[in-house]
């Protein structure tokens, strides 16, 4: 079994990411952009350990691609904010397009803040929400079993009352 942490609009609070990584222990990360200068500053922590990441749209001066196909334990993932794709309109086509068109079986998005989980024919569509501030910031694992299969479980950072 292979798990994959993935995140995604962490903007400017990356402690919550790298608490989740310690805690979890991925093979691999991957974070879907609105949060380049975080994943930068995790990334050293977990020195061997594969992150995967695109910018967002609040990414500026990086010349990062927006979109990226990553291999993953024999599965390609489709890797995109979203915010070229429509996605904030709850229109979600375009990204399964694009993903389709790049090979992958799975996209993971971001932009909306939303968590969302679903199949758009043969591509599973999974955005993680928001790992940064905000009123429910979760993020989620991505696991890939020795067959190829895959499951995804949401996680909500909890705040501790100080």
């Amino acid at each position: 079994m292979v798990k994959v942490a993935v995140f995604s609009d962490t903007h400017n609070s990356p402690d919550p990411m790298r608490e989740a990584i310690r805690l979890c222990e991925p093979d691999a990360v991957i974070h879907c952009g609105d949060g380049v200068r975080d994943v930068r500053s995790v990334e050293p922590d977990f020195p061997g350990l594969p992150f995967y990441y695109v910018a967002g749209n609040c990414d500026f001066g990086d010349n990062m691609r927006l979109a990226r196909t990553v291999d993953i334990a024999g599965v390609k993932i489709y890797i995109a904010h979203g915010h070229t794709l429509g996605v904030k309109y709850g229109d979600l086509d375009r990204l399964g397009y694009a993903a389709r068109e790049a090979g992958a079986s799975v996209a993971v998005f971001g932009h909306t803040h939303i968590p969302v989980c679903k199949r758009l024919g043969n591509i599973t569509l999974i955005n993680p929400g928001s790992a940064g501030t905000g009123y429910d910031p979760t993020w989620g694992i991505l696991e890939i079993d020795d067959n190829g299969f895959i499951s995804w479980h949401l996680h909500h950072f909890f705040r501790r009352d100080k």
